[in-house]
This record gives C-alpha cells, structure tokens and sequence, in this order.
C-alpha cells in the first residue's frame, strides 16, 4: 500500500470528551504504530521463521494491511479504554487471576 494509514478508530471524536482511559488507548496505539507498526505485524506471518527476518518469500499476509483494517484496530484499542470495554478489559483479567487498581493519586 502506498498510502500512509491513520491508525485511528471510526469513532475518534469521542476522544475531546472527558475520559482520560479511553485517550489514553487510542494515543498509546497511535503511537506504538507510528513507532514500530504493530499492526502490519499482527497480520503478516513468517512461515518458519521470526517475524523480525521479514523475508518476503516466506511472508503470508493475513489480512489486509489497509486503512480499513487500520482503523478497524484502532476502533477496538479506543473501546478497551471506554467504559464498557475497561469492564471487558477488567472482568477478563480477574478471570486469569489479575486485579487492576487505581493510583491514589492519578496523573494531571
């Protein structure tokens, strides 16, 4: 694809309202991508091989790596922060032993 994808979710208007966790997901994905494309390696699959040799021969692609799935990602990451996908986030954790705890003091 020649075309640089945004890695922002259908619904990032949400994100100028006040939830910091949901910000705070949506930002850190960007930023993940923008530093090491995570994406494009969660749809790319070496056969036999590490990802990190990418040698293109033996790469299968998975899915495509397009704006659509790109945004179809960052939809998912910004969700987990909303409220209801925390409450998935948080109940799935607890389920393998995990407890997520709020900082006394959050963060300005």
């Amino acid at each position: 694809m020649s075309e640089k994808v945004k890695h922002e979710g259908f619904w990032s208007n949400r994100l100028k309202y006040d939830n910091p966790r949901e910000l705070a997901f949506a930002e850190r994905w960007k930023k993940e991508n923008e530093l090491g494309n995570i994406l494009a390696h969660l749809l790319t699959k070496t056969k036999g091989m590490p990802l990190s040799f990418n040698l293109y021969d033996k790469v299968e692609h998975l899915a495509p790596y397009d704006q659509q799935s790109a945004s179809i990602a960052a939809t998912v990451i910004q969700w987990l922060g909303s409220n209801v996908g925390f409450n998935f986030l948080r109940i799935s954790l607890e389920n393998c032993g995990y407890t997520i705890k709020e900082k006394e003091e959050r963060r300005p």
